[in-house]
């Protein structure tokens, strides 16, 4: 697939291929130069939106185990530091 195939709707200039902490590496996405918004061909915002969910029930499971194998105390210290991490 070439990137040079895609326009913005909006202004018609050519998208540009893009990677991001959100995005996974196996997933196509384009953005606008001018801010327009970000684009994903057929196919690959539901690929997007079936990894992503995948991954947040993976670190449910995760954490339910964490739970369940530490005391009260434990868990509930980790979450405090995890908490206060993201208020930094």
């Amino acid at each position: 697939m070439q990137d040079h195939l895609f326009t913005c709707p909006q202004c018609r200039k050519a998208l540009e291929r893009t990677t991001g902490d959100n995005i996974p590496p196996d997933v196509m996405a384009f953005r606008c130069p001018d801010g327009h918004g970000y684009f994903f061909p057929a196919g690959e915002l539901k690929k997007f939106k079936e990894k992503n969910f995948k991954e947040r029930l993976e670190f449910i499971d995760w954490w339910v185990e964490y739970m369940k194998k530490h005391t009260d105390k434990e868990w509930s210290e980790q979450q405090k530091l995890l908490i206060d991490s993201q208020h930094s």
